[in-house]
Protein backbone atom coordinates (compact mmCIF):
# COMPACT_ATOMS: atom_id res chain seq x y z
CA UNK A 1 0.00 0.00 0.00
CA UNK A 2 1.05 3.44 -0.52
CA UNK A 3 2.10 5.89 1.74
CA UNK A 4 0.41 9.49 1.72
CA UNK A 5 3.56 10.58 1.67
CA UNK A 6 5.75 8.45 -0.50
CA UNK A 7 7.44 10.37 -2.75
CA UNK A 8 9.26 7.52 -4.78
CA UNK A 9 9.57 8.60 -8.51
CA UNK A 10 9.30 5.33 -9.67
CA UNK A 11 7.17 2.08 -9.84
CA UNK A 12 7.50 -0.70 -7.54
CA UNK A 13 6.74 -3.76 -9.57
CA UNK A 14 9.30 -6.89 -9.51
CA UNK A 15 11.31 -5.64 -12.23
CA UNK A 16 12.14 -2.51 -10.37
CA UNK A 17 13.45 -4.31 -7.70
CA UNK A 18 15.32 -6.98 -10.25
CA UNK A 19 16.95 -3.01 -11.16
CA UNK A 20 17.80 -2.31 -7.91
CA UNK A 21 19.79 -5.54 -7.59
CA UNK A 22 21.70 -4.61 -10.67
CA UNK A 23 22.36 -1.53 -9.92
CA UNK A 24 23.69 -2.11 -6.24
CA UNK A 25 26.27 -4.50 -8.11
CA UNK A 26 27.01 -1.63 -10.13
CA UNK A 27 27.79 0.60 -7.31
CA UNK A 28 30.17 -1.69 -5.72
CA UNK A 29 31.95 -2.44 -8.41
CA UNK A 30 32.57 1.06 -9.32
CA UNK A 31 33.42 2.34 -5.73
CA UNK A 32 35.54 -1.19 -4.77
CA UNK A 33 33.24 -1.64 -1.55
CA UNK A 34 29.62 -1.05 -0.16
CA UNK A 35 30.60 0.09 3.05
CA UNK A 36 33.60 2.74 2.85
CA UNK A 37 36.90 1.03 4.53
CA UNK A 38 36.96 4.09 7.38
CA UNK A 39 33.18 3.10 8.35
CA UNK A 40 33.76 -0.81 8.11
CA UNK A 41 36.66 -0.56 10.57
CA UNK A 42 34.83 2.02 13.06
CA UNK A 43 32.14 -0.94 12.89
CA UNK A 44 34.65 -3.43 13.19
CA UNK A 45 35.90 -1.88 16.05
CA UNK A 46 32.49 -1.28 17.92
CA UNK A 47 32.34 -4.84 18.30
CA UNK A 48 29.39 -6.95 19.09
CA UNK A 49 26.17 -5.35 19.75
CA UNK A 50 26.91 -2.70 16.78
CA UNK A 51 24.52 -1.29 15.09
CA UNK A 52 23.37 -0.02 11.36
CA UNK A 53 20.28 1.64 10.03
CA UNK A 54 19.93 1.81 6.24
CA UNK A 55 17.46 5.14 5.56
CA UNK A 56 14.95 4.03 1.87
CA UNK A 57 16.75 0.24 1.73
CA UNK A 58 14.52 -0.55 -1.32
CA UNK A 59 15.09 -4.31 -1.16
CA UNK A 60 18.00 -4.86 1.42
CA UNK A 61 20.27 -6.29 -0.59
CA UNK A 62 23.01 -3.69 0.53
CA UNK A 63 22.05 -4.76 4.30
CA UNK A 64 21.85 -8.40 3.17
CA UNK A 65 25.90 -8.50 1.84
CA UNK A 66 27.12 -6.26 4.67
CA UNK A 67 25.50 -8.17 6.96
CA UNK A 68 27.69 -11.33 6.10
CA UNK A 69 30.66 -8.78 6.18
CA UNK A 70 29.80 -7.77 9.80
CA UNK A 71 28.29 -10.94 11.47
CA UNK A 72 28.49 -9.47 14.76
CA UNK A 73 26.74 -6.10 13.80
CA UNK A 74 22.74 -5.82 13.91
CA UNK A 75 21.14 -3.97 10.63
CA UNK A 76 17.82 -2.75 10.40
CA UNK A 77 16.40 -1.16 7.09
CA UNK A 78 14.03 1.54 6.74
CA UNK A 79 11.32 2.75 4.24
CA UNK A 80 8.30 4.38 4.02
CA UNK A 81 6.84 1.15 1.85
CA UNK A 82 7.60 -2.32 2.24
CA UNK A 83 7.09 -3.09 -0.83
CA UNK A 84 10.41 -4.59 -2.07
CA UNK A 85 11.26 -6.16 1.83
CA UNK A 86 12.00 -9.92 1.61
CA UNK A 87 9.47 -12.02 3.41
CA UNK A 88 10.46 -12.29 6.92
CA UNK A 89 11.54 -16.10 7.21
CA UNK A 90 14.70 -15.02 4.57
CA UNK A 91 16.00 -12.51 6.64
CA UNK A 92 19.04 -12.90 7.53
CA UNK A 93 19.53 -13.33 11.62
CA UNK A 94 21.34 -9.97 12.01
CA UNK A 95 19.12 -8.03 9.81
CA UNK A 96 15.63 -6.78 10.12
CA UNK A 97 13.09 -4.22 8.16
CA UNK A 98 10.48 -1.99 9.44
CA UNK A 99 8.67 0.88 7.50
CA UNK A 100 9.44 4.30 8.42
CA UNK A 101 8.69 7.96 7.00
CA UNK A 102 12.18 9.23 7.59
CA UNK A 103 11.80 13.05 7.34
CA UNK A 104 8.09 13.42 7.65
CA UNK A 105 8.00 13.09 11.54
CA UNK A 106 10.28 13.14 14.57
CA UNK A 107 12.65 9.72 14.71
CA UNK A 108 10.55 7.44 17.43
CA UNK A 109 12.59 7.75 20.73
CA UNK A 110 13.15 3.63 20.87
CA UNK A 111 15.45 4.40 18.01
CA UNK A 112 16.93 7.92 19.12
CA UNK A 113 21.09 7.80 19.22
CA UNK A 114 20.72 3.86 18.55
CA UNK A 115 22.89 3.47 15.75
CA UNK A 116 27.11 3.49 15.26
CA UNK A 117 26.07 3.52 11.31
CA UNK A 118 23.68 5.13 8.96
CA UNK A 119 23.39 4.26 4.97
CA UNK A 120 21.19 6.03 2.63
CA UNK A 121 21.66 5.66 -1.37
CA UNK A 122 19.98 8.33 -3.49
CA UNK A 123 17.28 10.49 -2.17
CA UNK A 124 17.47 12.75 -5.26
CA UNK A 125 13.61 11.98 -6.30
CA UNK A 126 12.39 12.41 -2.70
CA UNK A 127 14.08 15.74 -2.05
CA UNK A 128 11.51 17.90 -3.41
CA UNK A 129 12.27 21.58 -2.62
CA UNK A 130 15.85 21.36 -2.59
CA UNK A 131 15.73 20.97 1.35
CA UNK A 132 17.87 17.91 2.68
CA UNK A 133 17.76 19.71 6.00
CA UNK A 134 14.61 17.26 7.70
CA UNK A 135 16.83 14.39 6.39
CA UNK A 136 20.23 15.24 8.06
CA UNK A 137 18.12 15.45 11.52
CA UNK A 138 17.03 12.21 10.55
CA UNK A 139 20.32 10.57 10.23
CA UNK A 140 21.37 12.78 13.26
CA UNK A 141 18.79 11.68 15.31
CA UNK A 142 19.47 8.11 14.96
CA UNK A 143 23.07 8.49 14.79
CA UNK A 144 25.00 7.67 18.35
CA UNK A 145 27.96 10.71 19.19
CA UNK A 146 30.80 9.56 17.08
CA UNK A 147 28.85 7.24 14.65
CA UNK A 148 29.37 7.87 10.51
CA UNK A 149 27.25 8.54 8.05
CA UNK A 150 27.76 7.23 4.66
CA UNK A 151 25.61 9.04 1.70
CA UNK A 152 25.10 7.95 -1.71
CA UNK A 153 24.33 9.72 -4.55
CA UNK A 154 24.14 10.88 -8.36
CA UNK A 155 25.68 14.17 -9.27
CA UNK A 156 21.72 14.92 -10.51
CA UNK A 157 22.80 17.99 -12.91
CA UNK A 158 25.44 16.30 -14.98
CA UNK A 159 25.31 12.98 -16.60
CA UNK A 160 27.98 11.74 -18.84
CA UNK A 161 27.22 10.49 -21.99
CA UNK A 162 29.50 9.02 -24.98
CA UNK A 163 28.73 8.66 -28.21
CA UNK A 164 31.65 7.15 -31.01
CA UNK A 165 33.89 8.52 -28.13
CA UNK A 166 31.86 12.29 -28.60
CA UNK A 167 29.51 13.91 -25.79
CA UNK A 168 26.00 13.64 -26.94
CA UNK A 169 24.60 17.19 -25.97
CA UNK A 170 20.90 15.40 -26.01
CA UNK A 171 20.68 12.78 -24.03
CA UNK A 172 23.13 14.60 -22.08
CA UNK A 173 20.33 16.64 -20.46
CA UNK A 174 17.54 14.07 -21.33
CA UNK A 175 17.50 12.40 -17.82
CA UNK A 176 18.01 15.74 -16.00
CA UNK A 177 14.94 17.03 -17.99
CA UNK A 178 12.98 13.85 -17.02
CA UNK A 179 14.01 14.31 -13.34
CA UNK A 180 12.88 18.08 -13.59
CA UNK A 181 9.05 17.21 -14.72
CA UNK A 182 9.13 14.57 -11.78
CA UNK A 183 10.26 16.97 -9.17
CA UNK A 184 10.04 20.20 -10.77
CA UNK A 185 10.77 22.37 -7.09
CA UNK A 186 14.11 20.59 -7.08
CA UNK A 187 17.53 21.68 -8.21
CA UNK A 188 18.92 19.62 -7.38
CA UNK A 189 22.15 21.68 -6.02
CA UNK A 190 21.87 20.32 -2.70
CA UNK A 191 23.96 17.20 -3.70
CA UNK A 192 26.80 19.31 -4.60
CA UNK A 193 26.42 21.26 -1.30
CA UNK A 194 26.05 18.41 1.06
CA UNK A 195 29.34 18.64 2.65
CA UNK A 196 28.86 22.20 3.38
CA UNK A 197 25.51 21.05 4.71
CA UNK A 198 26.75 18.57 7.09
CA UNK A 199 29.31 20.70 8.67
CA UNK A 200 26.75 23.66 8.94
CA UNK A 201 24.90 20.81 11.43
CA UNK A 202 27.56 20.10 13.21
CA UNK A 203 28.78 16.68 11.50
CA UNK A 204 32.84 16.21 11.16
CA UNK A 205 35.58 14.29 9.59
CA UNK A 206 33.73 15.04 6.29
CA UNK A 207 35.00 14.07 2.88
CA UNK A 208 33.54 12.97 -0.48
CA UNK A 209 34.28 10.23 -3.26
CA UNK A 210 33.74 11.10 -6.94
CA UNK A 211 33.20 9.12 -9.70
CA UNK A 212 33.16 10.72 -12.96
CA UNK A 213 33.03 8.41 -15.52
CA UNK A 214 32.40 4.49 -15.44
CA UNK A 215 34.84 1.60 -16.09
CA UNK A 216 34.95 0.79 -19.78
CA UNK A 217 33.97 -2.65 -18.80
CA UNK A 218 30.91 -1.88 -17.04
CA UNK A 219 29.67 1.53 -19.51
CA UNK A 220 26.98 -1.04 -21.31
CA UNK A 221 25.24 -1.88 -18.04
CA UNK A 222 25.28 1.47 -16.70
CA UNK A 223 23.69 2.44 -19.69
CA UNK A 224 21.32 -0.27 -19.29
CA UNK A 225 20.69 0.86 -16.03
CA UNK A 226 19.94 4.22 -16.83
CA UNK A 227 17.61 3.38 -19.49
CA UNK A 228 15.65 1.20 -16.78
CA UNK A 229 15.63 4.01 -15.06
CA UNK A 230 14.17 6.26 -17.35
CA UNK A 231 11.39 3.62 -18.77
CA UNK A 232 10.39 3.55 -15.55
CA UNK A 233 10.09 6.99 -14.67
CA UNK A 234 7.99 7.71 -17.61
CA UNK A 235 5.80 4.83 -17.37
CA UNK A 236 5.12 5.95 -13.11
CA UNK A 237 4.80 9.02 -14.81
CA UNK A 238 2.16 8.20 -17.42
CA UNK A 239 3.95 10.32 -19.90
CA UNK A 240 2.88 7.95 -22.81
CA UNK A 241 3.70 6.48 -25.75
CA UNK A 242 6.04 8.80 -27.20
CA UNK A 243 8.51 9.10 -24.63
CA UNK A 244 8.74 5.53 -24.83
CA UNK A 245 9.51 5.33 -28.08
CA UNK A 246 12.28 7.81 -27.46
CA UNK A 247 13.82 5.85 -25.40
CA UNK A 248 13.58 2.70 -27.70
CA UNK A 249 14.87 4.74 -30.37
CA UNK A 250 17.79 6.09 -28.26
CA UNK A 251 19.10 2.35 -27.56
CA UNK A 252 19.40 1.72 -31.14
CA UNK A 253 21.73 4.98 -30.99
CA UNK A 254 24.87 2.97 -29.19
CA UNK A 255 26.26 5.29 -26.70
CA UNK A 256 27.37 5.33 -22.91
CA UNK A 257 25.27 7.08 -20.65
CA UNK A 258 26.60 7.76 -16.65
CA UNK A 259 24.84 9.67 -13.91
CA UNK A 260 28.18 10.14 -11.94
CA UNK A 261 28.53 8.74 -8.49
CA UNK A 262 28.74 11.21 -5.43
CA UNK A 263 29.28 9.82 -1.92
CA UNK A 264 29.44 11.35 1.37
CA UNK A 265 30.86 10.12 4.49
CA UNK A 266 30.60 12.16 7.74
CA UNK A 267 30.62 11.53 11.62
CA UNK A 268 28.92 12.74 14.18
CA UNK A 269 30.38 14.88 16.49
CA UNK A 270 31.99 12.89 19.85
Amino acid sequence: MEHKGDTYVLTRETHSSIRLTAQHFLWQRELGWNLHPTIAKHLQDAGTGASVAEIACGNGLWMVEESANHPRAHFTGFDISDAFFPRQENWPSNVQFEKLDAAAAAVPERLQGGFDVVHCRLMLGAIRDGNADPWIETFLALLKPGGYLQWDELHGVRQWTSSNGAADPKWNTFGTSMMKKRVPDSSFEWIAARSETLARHGMVDISQINVDKPSPALRKHWTDNEFAIMEDMATSMRLGEEVLQELADGKKQGFDWFSPLRVVIARKAP
